[in-house]
């Protein structure tokens, strides 16, 4: 019998702590986890998790990693078992970070560390995980991320809504396939922040500004060609970087800007937000979210260049999408939209790529994330894939405490 495919589902719990304001009147349930069926979502259950803003599985571990997101705290890191056949979440551990509005999680090749990004303060923590069990151990280098000698750190939500680029705000960390470099763009500095990686250690190589005003947030690299995307999230744009892998050993940018479109309709006029952006497996498209428009704007990549051609830009039924998983089949999109309550699953056209038809809108409150988890890994008598029953009394367990190693390497960029 084939593994069960689920999908988890973040919803936003206290929008008090958020550095942005959710518009909806409903309060998030921790993470909900769904069971997906050929095009349909069905809702299983919930575990308690406060803002669950980004979450990623491990690599050969049925481990779901968490991170809370919070302004008036520092962030935190947390893992959970994953039951193989019912989806159950038990807590393994959590883990402090050393900054606020902890957002992205990657992994290293091994999963032997985890980078983590925090928006806030523009944090950059390298994690160790357990390799048994993937429970986070410490917190073994810190990096204060910024590319001025001098800039300001906001104080609150309005603050920071009304300067977004007075000071950093790392948005994300993603590893090159080589696992070389670690790429961490910036919306407050306005570009890409490149480390080299080695054995749990980050070096800054190098800063790759974009056109001013543009505010980098996520980043993705083409399955197979030499070049990245970024979607801009403060002026709407998509962004193609060419990548240079040549003599590895030498210390300069390895990615440059080659192309940069708008993800909205000509002649529109309005305030808009780039939220997710995504690469399909295949490398034929690219998907960015618009939060304001509300929609998905689609983009043909070019099997040559790398060049994107935008297809069209369709709505979302719903406002503000924060957050889009494309299926393991590559024939559907599923979006939460956080201020409508709703997370909808469209099919994709064939032809095209772009969202054909809505073909089923589930009820949840101010959903943030969306992740598919295609990976179950049966094993007989592991502690993570434990049957129901056993899962349920395990879920008693008291999880371990919130603590923060002393980093072992500390630097300023």
């Amino acid at each position: 019998m084939a593994s069960p495919c689920f999908v988890m589902l973040g919803t936003y719990t206290d929008p008090s702590i958020l550095p942005h304001e959710p518009r909806s009147a409903a309060q998030g349930e921790g993470i909900v986890v769904g069971r997906w069926r050929a095009s349909t979502l069905e809702r299983l259950h919930t575990a308690p998790a406060v803002n669950p803003a980004f979450m990623k599985c491990h690599p050969r571990l049925n481990v779901l990693y968490v991170l809370s997101e919070c302004i008036d705290t520092l962030g935190y890191l947390t893992a959970f078992a994953l039951d193989a056949a019912t989806g159950a979440l038990r807590e393994l551990g959590r883990l402090q970070m050393t900054g606020r509005s902890s957002c992205y999680v990657s992994f290293d090749r091994d999963a032997r560390y985890a980078v983590v990004t925090s928006y806030w303060d523009a944090r950059v923590d390298v994690v160790a995980l357990d390799e048994h069990t993937g429970a986070p151990l410490a917190v073994v280098g810190s990096h204060q991320q910024t590319r001025r000698d001098t800039w300001r750190q906001v104080v609150n939500r309005e603050d920071h809504m009304a300067n977004r680029q007075d000071g950093p705000h790392a948005h994300s960390a993603i590893f090159h396939p080589s696992y070389n470099w670690l790429f961490v763009p910036d919306l407050g500095d306005n570009g890409i922040h490149q480390y080299r990686y080695k054995d749990g250690r980050l070096t800054h190589e190098a800063f790759i500004p974009v056109a001013p005003g543009d505010g980098p947030r996520h980043f993705v690299f083409h399955p197979t060609l030499p070049v990245a995307f970024s979607g801009c999230e403060l002026k709407s744009q998509v962004q193609v970087f060419a990548f240079d892998a040549s003599d590895p050993g030498a210390v300069r940018p390895r990615v440059s800007p080659i192309q940069r479109l708008s993800t909205l309709p000509g002649g529109w006029c309005g305030t808009n937000y780039v939220g997710e952006i995504k690469a399909d497996a295949e490398g034929r498209r690219v998907y960015v979210s618009n939060r304001g428009h509300d929609s998905i704007a689609t983009f043909t990549i070019d099997a040559a260049t790398g060049l994107l051609a935008r297809e069209g830009v369709d709505s979302t039924l719903g406002r503000c999408p924060r957050h889009f998983s494309l299926s393991p089949c590559g024939g559907y999109l599923v979006v939460g939209t956080q201020d409508s309550d709703a997370v909808r699953t469209f099919e994709l056209c064939p032809a095209t790529g772009r969202p054909l038809r809505c073909v089923q809108s589930l009820d949840v409150p101010c959903p943030s994330f969306v992740l598919f988890v295609t990976q179950p890994h049966p094993t007989p008598g592991s502690a993570l894939t434990t049957g129901a029953s056993e899962a349920r009394e395990q879920a008693r367990v008291p999880a371990q405490p919130i603590r923060v190693a002393s980093p072992v390497a500390v630097c300023a960029n």
